[in-house]
């Protein structure tokens, strides 16, 4: 038995934000080496506090199976940490959690746009983007969590019109922010 997969992703989506939103308060983006400690307990904390809050809610039927789940997650996310600070190359996290044709609140970031993008050829487009990082004044980096089995090549790009999502934000971050976006993943 394992945690159901719609759960896990929601938890490990809101202990990404929770993170990042606090390290972008302390000014932890990326995290310094010589705090890369302190920064891996203090991811663990709030992963705790998330994990708690959503026990509370679900009621796990059986708390070994619940206990297990939380143990891999938060190893992903001292991982997770580690590679934030060794991995940054310049790119300043300013959104967690942004929503384009959604208001903020609710877990989004408080600068969510509320009205969708409209593109030149009238497509309108709203989504959610996990995190939205800047270098310089214009370049954009979006990244997408994913927290389901990878299953894509590095070679992928849109997997024959199935994972269409990365393209998609980095259009609709470009109508909302200008610039460029240099970089969509998935991570």
């Amino acid at each position: 038995t394992t945690l159901d997969p719609l759960t896990r992703g929601s938890m490990v989506h809101e202990m990404l934000a929770s993170v990042m939103r606090a390290f972008i308060a302390r000014g932890w983006t990326p995290p310094p080496t010589d705090v890369l400690e302190e920064a891996q307990a203090e991811a663990d904390r709030l992963a705790c506090d998330v994990a708690a809050r959503t026990a509370q809610r679900l009621l796990p039927p059986i708390q070994r199976v619940w206990d297990d789940a939380i143990d891999a997650i938060r190893r992903d996310l001292r991982e997770w940490v580690r590679r934030l600070t060794l991995e940054s190359d310049g790119w300043l996290p300013i959104h967690v959690e942004y929503g384009i044709g959604f208001a903020g609140g609710n877990g989004l970031d408080e600068a969510s746009q509320p009205t969708a993008v409209v593109l030149p050829d009238g497509t309108q487009l709203h989504g959610v983007v996990d995190l939205i990082e800047r270098k310089g004044a214009d370049q954009y980096r979006i990244t997408d969590y994913k927290t389901g089995k990878h299953r894509l090549t590095e070679r992928t790009v849109v997997n024959g019109g199935r994972t269409l999502q990365p393209i998609l934000y980095a259009m609709a971050v470009e109508a909302a922010f200008g610039g460029r976006v240099m970089a969509s993943r998935l991570y």
